[in-house]
């Protein structure tokens, strides 16, 4: 199934997702679309047990929506794919799939790469009652993402984000916050703590470049410090590739976290807002099946693909073959 928002990103990319719907059916796929504009029907959706041959579900938009078909699909068979509009989103950069230039919706490239890619079982976060993919966040990006009005983010893309920062940061001078890590209890004055499950960080920095989606642990930044010259120094940093040695940005390993703060702080799920502390985190590992290309980038991905879609494929054509020589009408005995 091929879940879309036609009123997600700046776009509208019906016509060609309609090309490479056409060309995953010529590699044997067989393809349900699914409008939806609401999240909750996209989870719906997204938890449906029925699958697609040669074995994956598909996503096609960003912000929230993707999150959602996240968290109908935890747990279950289906793999996730993604065919991503533009180039804010996220999940499809940290994977390498081919993204389209900004104001172009060719999708075909990515279409190909999910033909041809593999499929591996990942680990999740959960945030409270909410799976996560990329990361959650506590403090100053979360006050940011409640700041960022849907329709501004739709017409905007990533820009809408910026007015909503400076905003923020100079109104949000950090918290105190206790944190128990492990069962280790840690109290810092902090601008944010970041828990990622990827590498990359909002499609600009990669924020846990030895992340990997498959160790069954979660990956934490704790950005220690007050005030505006505080945050503009971490983000400085973080943009240098030099904030993996910085004392002032403390990071752990762990599977779960548990955050709290003397005042209810915003808590962020995957670039959205998901309630406030205290809030609790911890990684699900390896419940979730996705479809990447064939090549990541290195120490992203440990385990061994479980699908090999390339090959599915190929079996898929030469049984085809097979038939067509044969004089005999050939369906493949998937479920559907």
């Amino acid at each position: 199934m091929i879940i879309f928002n036609p009123a997600a990103g700046q776009l509208d990319a019906r016509r060609d997702l309609e090309r490479a719907v056409a060309l995953l059916a010529s590699r044997g796929w067989r393809i349900a679309l699914a409008e939806t504009t609401l999240a909750d029907s996209a989870t719906e959706n997204g938890s449906c047990r029925g699958r697609l041959w040669p074995g994956g579900g598909a996503g096609r938009g960003r912000g929230w929506h993707l999150n959602e078909v996240v968290n109908g699909l935890v747990g279950s068979e289906v793999a996730l794919g993604v065919l991503p509009v533009g180039t804010a989103n996220v999940w499809a950069r940290e994977i390498g799939m081919p993204t389209a230039a900004p104001l172009v919706t060719d999708l075909l490239p990515a279409a190909r790469a999910l033909a041809e890619g593999r499929i591996y079982r990942i680990d999740v976060g959960r945030a409270g009652g909410r799976h996560f993919l990329l990361w959650a966040g506590v403090g100053f990006d979360a006050w940011v993402t409640r700041e960022v009005r849907p329709e501004i983010k739709r017409r905007l893309g990533p820009l809408a984000f910026v007015p909503a920062a400076l905003g923020t940061a100079a109104r949000f001078a950090g918290s105190r916050v206790m944190l128990s890590i492990d069962g280790r209890r840690l109290a810092r004055r902090a601008l944010l703590v970041e828990v990622a499950n990827a590498q990359l960080y909002a499609a600009i920095a990669r924020l846990s470049p030895e992340a990997c989606l498959d160790d069954g642990r979660l990956d934490i930044s704790i950005f220690v410090g007050q005030g505006v010259f505080y945050l503009a120094r971490h983000i400085f940093r973080v943009l240098t590739h030099r904030h993996l040695r910085d004392p002032h940005i403390e990071r752990y390993l762990a599977q779960q976290v548990t955050i709290r703060s003397r005042m209810p702080l915003p808590v962020q799920v995957d670039g959205e807002p998901s309630g406030t502390t205290p809030i609790a985190i911890q990684v699900v590992p390896r419940a979730l099946r996705v479809i990447v290309p064939r090549r990541v980038r290195p120490g992203l991905l440990r385990g061994r693909p479980e699908v090999d879609l390339a090959m599915q494929a190929s079996s898929v054509a030469e049984e085809r073959l097979w038939a067509k020589t044969q004089g005999v009408c050939w369906a493949h005995p998937g479920r559907v």
